[in-house]
């Protein structure tokens, strides 16, 4: 096979989504009208209510969610199945968790052959008929940007022209559940992420995929790229299990790696998707981390007082938006955040801008940092 310089560039030609708020264009057009898809719910009888972001009145499988999602890609892609040279690389926090829980409480283990950690992967696979790499990377809240990463690294490889990546998480369980309110985490009232009286993170379900491919694969199909791929980074703090390091200097080293692969400055940035879980270590290191490396007029988007934590799902779906940001050329608002605690550059509203490049920050348990730059493809 010839390749071309246009095989060296990775972009991204399809998204789909689902929160709480809905699908993409239900997620982006409540956001940019400062929906709250959160609610206070009690799936489970033996727990209290908490706001929580269930995208219907019962929570979601992991093969409930999947299915609909990746159906809904390969229709914005403009493909159908089969697909089998595309690899898949979709990964998960929690994959089938709650419904091993199931399983317990009602005694019974029928069915525990479909309830393996890389399940999201495989059904897709099952779906476009793949014969190529599935791989299901679990890396803790930063999931989402490695499978990014890993479907980057496919492509640059050669190993495939395209890759359907992304991640998913249903992690509204008891375990779950009471596991993040014994550690103080979960958010009595509704998450308000960088705001002053911010008290902890609400759950959510949620997932989101893309098609990702050289630039060479897109052109051949008469595709013009929503987003250009331009690079990536990884670290761990090595700290603790659930408590970020307090200087922030190893997940700095994260974003500065990630500039520079990507061949930037940190004053080319135009627009910051922020982890911002509304927990008070976690946007306090993070508020520091931005101002130690940024100008402080960069743009800062905050989306999880909107549609909650999606933990291994939530950097894909935070990447997806930034990909709508790029195309509308809009910075959504920080919705619920009332009273800001730290110097950085919200918008109260939809607010129309010149966006070029796309920063997405991830700081999962363990210490996993990861950051993804997206650029406008026609930049």
């Amino acid at each position: 096979m010839l390749w071309d310089s246009d095989s060296d560039r990775v972009v991204v030609t399809g998204v789909a989504l689902r929160s709480c708020l809905g699908n993409l264009e239900q997620t982006w057009n409540g956001l940019c009208v400062n929906q709250i898809g959160l609610r206070l719910a009690a799936p489970f009888p033996q727990l209290p209510a908490y706001p929580l972001g269930l995208i219907q009145d019962t929570p979601f499988t992991v093969s409930g969610l999947i299915v609909p999602v990746v159906k809904e890609l390969l229709l914005a892609s403009g493909l159908s199945a089969p697909l089998p040279e595309c690899a898949v690389v979709i990964g998960s926090s929690r994959a089938c968790q709650s419904q091993w829980e199931s399983l317990m409480r009602n005694g019974t283990f029928e069915g525990w052959e479909n309830m393996f950690p890389h399940q999201a992967a495989s059904v897709a696979a099952a779906i476009i008929g793949s014969c190529g790499p599935v791989v299901a990377p679990m890396s803790a809240c930063s999931t989402g940007i490695w499978a990014i990463a890993k479907a980057y690294q496919l492509i640059k490889e050669k190993t495939c022209l395209q890759v359907i990546a992304g991640a998913i998480d249903t992690p509204i369980s008891p375990l779950v559940i009471t596991g993040f309110q014994q550690m103080s985490l979960l958010s009595k009232n509704f998450c308000s992420p960088f705001d002053s009286n911010r008290d902890g993170l609400s759950l959510a379900e949620g997932s989101a995929v893309f098609l990702i491919e050289s630039l060479k694969s897109a052109r051949d199909r008469g595709i013009i790229p929503f987003a250009e791929i331009k690079g990536f980074a990884l670290s761990c703090d090595a700290y603790h299990m659930t408590s970020p390091e307090a200087s922030g200097q190893v997940a700095a080293k994260a974003i500065k790696k990630c500039l520079q692969n990507s061949g930037l400055l940190a004053h080319d940035i135009d627009l910051i998707y922020t982890h911002g879980t509304g927990t008070v270590m976690n946007d306090q290191i993070e508020s520091k981390i931005i101002q130690s490396i940024f100008p402080v007029d960069v743009h800062i988007a905050s989306i999880k007082g909107a549609i909650g934590h999606t933990l291994g799902a939530s950097a894909a779906i935070s990447a997806a938006l930034s990909i709508v940001s790029l195309d509308q050329q809009m910075i959504p608002p920080a919705v619920g955040l009332k009273n800001p605690a730290f110097p950085l550059n919200f918008s109260k509203h939809a607010t129309k801008a010149k966006l070029f490049n796309i920063l997405n920050l991830s700081f999962g348990l363990g210490g996993q940092n990861a950051a993804l730059i997206l650029q406008n493809f026609n930049c």
